[in-house]
């Protein structure tokens, strides 16, 4: 009798999961790109409502609120029903949401038509682009996911433009509703989302398996990691190894399925089996309640909050969600306040963008290249694009002001584009769900109350000046925070020798 090899599910890299692939793209350049071209429609609706801008902040605080903080019922709604489903309901809540606003006659109907419906419909979406993207391609998973994100890149480039010829030509309500028109395409891209297993390859289990390391191989790659000195190799393949996909459960239950399957198919090697029925049970027994209870796999870790390491992350990051998402919604309305008319000042979102565009390409794949350690250009960015903000209001002339536009996006495209790979390589993978979701989650509560504070600030100040010099000192605070990183190194190591002498006093 044939001796079977143990058999395993593979991602696709290739074949449908282009077409989930150029899907995603489309529902990041439509629903996410719109978001962050608000700034356009901001200006005309201050203009035709006759709002304070407080009143009208609230809106686009709402929108980025919902935007951030919904990654974790995207994963719970996912799980529960499919990726296709959660897509498709978050395509209809934001298109819906833009289309009705054609009947606004107040912000406060625009705050839940923009701010609610619209921050549904980009929280329910977003995250499960990244997620799907991530499960179809294992191999291209790094250049797949980094074109998955740049479709709001794209869609901010182009987008700001065309929402202002709209505004110029048909007026802000037959704008909103030929934009929620055109989002409806999000609901043909959800349906491009096949489950994975579909589509999955079977492969012998031995192929690309990692090699278990003993506890005695772990402890010096603990200390180097801490130290800073493990190989290029062993840094990149920690990143590789997850992605952003270690933020859904759906491939974490598969991952500890497959060891499974492979034990038991060992076990039955005398007994003949097809592959189609191979296919079949490992498609059958894909149960993410089967790890649900492991509380190593719980999708918030709330414990890392007393990792020092962590929290200079979380803080550093922090500032980004109250510097970036307040410049972006009122760099169009500074730009008019300086003289510009509409079109220049809307062109300026563009320029931010494409260069933003660049740094996050340049930066992932920059991060790939061992030349210095990860969390440099996660810090060289960040107190680069504080510098850019804050040097900002000195521009005099538009091509100044567009020079410090560009030099902002680019350096934040590098920040923000190795977030998620500097969390993976300085925390570790397994803790990857549980830094970034509580990263995005804080971001959404800052986003919240920012453009309110922002826009009341320049109530009683009359000028947005100080107010853009502000947020680039917040981005120059948190990138001087990483001066403390050797203190916490040394003292991580300091704990580490400890305890490792410690162990051998116990076991005599």
């Amino acid at each position: 009798m044939r001796e079977l090899r143990p058999m395993r599910l593979a991602a696709p890299d290739g074949g449908w999961g282009w077409a989930v692939l150029a899907a995603a793209i489309g529902i990041n350049f439509l629903i996410p790109g719109t978001i962050k071209s608000f700034g356009v429609l901001y200006v005309e609706f201050l203009r035709v409502f006759e709002a304070s801008p407080s009143q009208a902040s609230w809106m686009p605080a709402l929108c980025y609120f919902l935007y951030s903080s919904l990654g974790p019922l995207t994963s719970i709604l996912a799980i529960k029903y499919s990726y296709r489903t959660v897509a498709l309901v978050g395509g209809l809540f934001g298109s819906t949401g833009l289309m009705i606003s054609y009947f606004a006659e107040s912000v406060t109907y625009l705050y839940f038509s923009y701010g609610i419906m619209m921050g549904i419909g980009a929280g329910l979406t977003f995250p499960v682009t990244i997620y799907i993207v991530s499960e179809y391609f294992d191999r291209l998973r790094g250049m797949a996911t980094g074109l998955c994100i740049s479709g709001s890149a794209i869609g901010t480039i182009v987008l700001p433009p065309f929402m202002q010829y709209l505004l110029d030509h048909v007026g802000y309500r037959f704008a909103v509703l030929i934009i929620g028109a055109i989002l409806l395409n999000t609901l043909v891209c959800a349906c491009v989302f096949h489950p994975v297993e579909r589509h999955s390859r079977l492969v012998p289990v031995e192929e690309d398996r990692p090699r278990k390391e003993t506890k005695q191989e772990k402890e010096p790659r603990v200390e180097r990691i801490i130290a800073g000195e493990l190989p290029s190799s062993h840094r990149s393949s920690i990143v590789s190894s997850v992605g952003p996909v270690t933020l859904d459960p759906r491939r974490l239950s598969r991952i500890s399925l497959s060891r499974r399957l492979a034990a038991k198919q060992q076990q039955q090697q005398q007994q003949q089996h097809k592959v189609d029925s191979a296919r079949s049970e490992i498609a059958e027994q894909t149960d993410p309640a089967d790890d649900a209870a492991d509380p190593q796999q719980s999708l918030f870790d709330l414990r890392i909050l007393r990792d020092p390491l962590y929290l200079v992350i979380l803080i550093s990051n922090s500032t980004s969600a109250i510097s970036n998402t307040n410049f972006m919604i009122l760099l169009p309305i500074y730009a008019v306040s300086q003289g510009y008319d509409k079109e220049t000042s809307a062109l300026l979102l563009s320029i931010v963008s494409l260069l933003d565009l660049i740094g996050r390409i340049g930066g992932a794949s920059l991060s790939d290249i061992d030349l210095v350690p990860k969390h440099y250009y996660f810090v060289g960015g960040l107190g680069l694009s504080g510098v850019a903000l804050a040097l900002l209001p000195m521009a005099e002339g538009y091509v100044y002001l567009a020079s410090f536009c560009a030099l902002f996006g680019l350096s934040s495209g590098l920040y923000i584009g190795t977030t998620a790979v500097v969390l993976a390589d300085m925390l570790g993978p397994e803790r990857l769900s549980s830094s970034y979701g509580i990263s995005l989650f804080v971001n959404g509560l800052l986003q919240l109350v920012g453009p309110p504070l922002c826009n009341l600030a320049y109530e009683m100040i009359g000028s947005f000046k100080p107010i853009f010099m502000t947020l680039g000192m917040i981005l120059v605070c948190g990138t001087a925070l990483w001066a403390v990183l050797p203190i916490i190194r040394r003292n991580a190591k300091q704990e580490l020798e400890k305890t490792a002498r410690a162990e051998p006093a116990a076991t005599a």
